[in-house]
């Protein structure tokens, strides 16, 4: 006589709390964003600045962020958004209402709005860069999951994702520096610099010898490869499953 089939054991909540992240993870990764026409926003308080380094070097360090906004938009061809959480001026285009921009989870939910109405019309948050330090624009203080002297830890990774899973980032982020104290110019120094190097048509005189050398033993080496990718090999998998949408497998290297 057989013996009746055993009823499969039900996998436990942990497991489908997994099973639903990963699913979660795939859904982005497939996610039709990075077909769309995507925008470069730089993201800064007007109100902040104003207030740390008074009124007229804070319109100085706007004025210079609005000629970073126009010589990325010009060298690197794409739309590029001011983004002003405390601004109403900034905001008016998007139909944004104003935040707090001292208060991080507020302006992500901005970032979270302004997607949403990029979205609609066919574009998507291509990379963020934040103006200033924590005091400009604040850090997510996010749990620290070590046993250490930390109460937590200060990340922008939250601004990087349109909901609260920030291990996925949806787009890059970048911040650009400032002091803790009242002097605005290096800050303002910074920022010329970005300029600077975003404006250069060509490498400086004095290095073109190396650059042509540079080129000549690269060519010797084959083409380069688009994109290129670096990971720890015990998450060569899920690093694989990552960077499926910008590169090979093959030009993901990993370390022990």
């Amino acid at each position: 006589r057989k013996a009746p089939a055993k009823a499969a054991p039900r996998p436990s909540e942990e497991l489908v709390d997994i099973q639903s992240a990963l699913d979660s993870v795939a859904s982005q990764i497939s996610s039709a964003r990075y077909h769309r026409q995507q925008a470069h926003v730089i993201l800064y308080s007007d109100k902040l600045l104003r207030a740390k380094f008074g009124p007229q070097a804070g319109a100085e360090i706007v004025a210079l962020i609005e000629q970073l906004a126009t010589v990325v938009a010009t060298r690197r061809r794409l739309p590029v958004v001011l983004l002003a959480p405390d601004d109403p001026n900034r905001l008016a285009s998007f139909n944004l209402k104003p935040a707090d921009a001292a208060n991080a989870w507020a302006v992500k939910m901005m970032l979270h709005d302004l997607d949403g109405l990029f979205t609609r019309k066919g574009r998507s948050i291509g990379s963020l860069l934040i103006i200033g330090g924590d005091d400009l624009l604040p850090f997510h203080r996010l749990p620290n999951p070590t046993d250490d002297v930390d109460n937590d830890v200060p990340s922008d990774n939250p601004y990087g994702t349109t909901d609260d899973n920030y291990f996925l980032p949806e787009w890059p982020v970048g911040r650009l520096p400032s002091p803790c104290g009242r002097d605005a110019e290096p800050l303002k120094q910074i920022l010329k610099y970005t300029i600077a190097a975003h404006s250069a048509s060509g490498p400086h005189p004095a290095r073109k010898w190396i650059d042509k050398f540079i080129a000549r033993l690269l060519r010797r080496a084959g083409p380069l490869p688009s994109s290129v990718g670096y990971a720890a090999s015990i998450w060569k998998e899920a690093a694989l499953e990552v960077y499926a949408p910008i590169g090979p497998a093959r030009a993901l290297h990993t370390s022990p």
